[in-house]
Formats: C-alpha cells, structure tokens, sequence
C-alpha cells in the first residue's frame, strides 16, 4: 500500500498467480467451523479466483443457511483484478448470502447497480462508505447517514477496515442500525489519524 500526499493510497494487493490465498478450498471451511463462530466476514475480491472463489461462495452460503451473520467487504479492486460478467456474478452470489454489504458508491456498488438499495431486504443491510462524503446506511426500516469527524488525516489505509470491525462490533453487541453506523464511522474516522494500516481504538 502507497499512501499519497493527501493520505489516499494506491494499493497493490491480491496476487493472482500461485498465492497461498488462492488455494483455500471448501474442505479447508467445514462445517464445524461454522458451528464455532458468530460472523463471518468476507472480502470481495476472493472470489475472483478459483478454487477460493467457490469456496468462499459454498461458505457464506452454509453460513446463511446455519443461522450466521454474514457481511462482506465488496472492495472490488477493479484496477488491478479487472471487470467481467463471471466476477459480477461471484460477487452478487456472496451478495445474496449476506446480511451487511459493505462498499463505496463509486468504486464498488456503481459496478453492480444504480441504486444500493436494491440490495436491500427484511435480513439484508446495506452500507456505504464514502470517505470524506461520510457514510450511509440502508435498511427495510429506513436509511440512515451520518459524516465524517473533523479529525487529522495521516494514512487513509486500514479505514474501512476499521469501520467494518465498529460496526460489526455493534451489530454483535445487538446495537441499533444507526448505532452500527455511529461506530464503524468513529472506528474509521480514529483509523485515518494514524500512519499504516492496524490504527484502531482499544
């Protein structure tokens, strides 16, 4: 990761070739494993490479059917993974099985729809992330928005990151939907005051 001078980064991640993280298979995610969590918190991006691409997608699927919370960081990476109809598809196979999306409107959910809320549902969330425009979240009860703090930026790397662990923290602890959202804003807004990626409060 590469921050610029303003804070933003240019991230160089997800080797395609001959990556370990790339050969995760449904073997390697049994069901036991699910019998032992609470959420599952899933990544975008590793579905677009096989055999972890299916495994992923088999997972988030048995963890719907078993009763666990499902989110997932859509972070699609198109710069460096590219954009093609069996990618769309992986994606929206993990976006049925979820119960929080996460993303930005421009840089992920504008691949995928016009309007977030159409992947809104009774047992589905959905969150964007917008950096200096704040966030929003959309529910079947109503949305919510709330921006940013007027806080320091050092390095932007690990922001959404953080927000994502606040929010899930929250919605774990059975908090409302826009104290969900008040936490993973603050979980971010702390992370972006601090250089590298691991920024988050205590």
């Amino acid at each position: 990761v590469v921050p610029d001078e303003t804070g933003d980064r240019i991230m160089f991640a997800w080797p395609d070739r001959d990556a370990a993280h790339t050969r995760i298979t449904c073997e390697d995610l049994p069901d036991s494993l699910i019998q032992q969590i609470g959420w599952a918190h899933l990544c975008g991006p590793a579905t677009r490479f096989d055999p972890v691409g299916t495994a992923v997608i088999d997972f988030a699927r048995r963890c719907k059917k078993a009763g666990v919370p499902v989110s997932v960081d859509l972070n699609l990476h198109t710069e460096g993974f590219g954009w093609d109809e069996e990618y769309r598809e992986r994606i929206l196979s993990v976006v049925e099985s979820a119960t929080v999306v996460f993303g930005s409107l421009k840089e992920e959910f504008s691949f995928l729809t016009p309007d977030p809320h159409t992947f809104v549902s009774e047992d589905r969330w959905v969150v964007v992330r917008e950096g200096k425009g704040g966030c929003s979240l959309f529910t079947a009860e109503g949305d919510y928005a709330v921006g940013i703090y007027d806080v320091p930026v050092s390095d932007t790397v690990g922001a959404g990151d953080s927000f994502n662990s606040g929010f899930i923290a929250a919605a774990v602890l059975g908090k409302s939907p826009k104290d969900c959202l008040l936490w993973g804003n603050a979980c971010g807004n702390y992370s972006v005051q601090f250089p590298g990626g691991h920024a988050g409060p205590d």
